[in-house]
């Protein structure tokens, strides 16, 4: 059975004492709306769970600031760092007032000694929303691609008719 994980909030598959133990692993952290949660070349102090709020996931290029996303509650923030070990690909600012879970390596280290099927549990948690993430983004290259390829044969059109009229 294909699972669904378009919108997929983080905890829906997971029992209350499945939640309650990673709650008292990991560290529950407020932000104030505008503060920096990271930035693009931080090392990797863990992956977040927003519980409230939201936070804009951005990077800078050629000067200009790039939107990559707004996360909402019930999704995770920087679980690539924390899966790959290497420094933040994006930065991440509060959208509004936040209220995250953040785990650490060490962490998510007590929780692999301590109960491995959950572990394992939430790295497939992870793992599904990355998934979704990547799907969208192919789907929006793709859509970008074939834009362009639309402009293209436009603007040979209207060559083409340039010459003609």
């Amino acid at each position: 059975m294909k699972k669904k994980s378009l919108n997929k909030v983080f905890f829906q598959d997971f029992t209350e004492t499945e939640i309650a133990e990673v709650l008292e692993l990991g560290q529950i952290i407020s932000y104030p709306k505008d503060t920096v949660i990271f930035k693009r070349g931080d090392e990797s102090n863990g992956f977040y769970i927003i519980s409230n709020g939201e936070l804009e996931v951005f990077t800078h290029e050629k000067g200009e600031k790039v939107s990559i996303a707004i996360i909402k509650s019930g999704s995770v923030v920087g679980e690539i760092g924390f899966l790959d070990g290497q420094e933040r690909t994006a930065s991440a600012t509060a959208v509004s007032d936040l209220v995250a879970l953040r785990i650490s390596p060490e962490d998510f280290t007590k929780i692999e000694t301590t109960n491995t099927k959950l572990a394992i549990k939430l790295i497939i948690e992870i793992e599904t929303i990355l998934a979704d993430r990547l799907r969208h983004s192919d789907k929006l290259l793709i859509d970008y691609h074939t834009v362009k390829i639309d402009e293209q044969f436009l603007q040979k059109i209207d060559l083409k008719l340039k010459h003609i009229i």
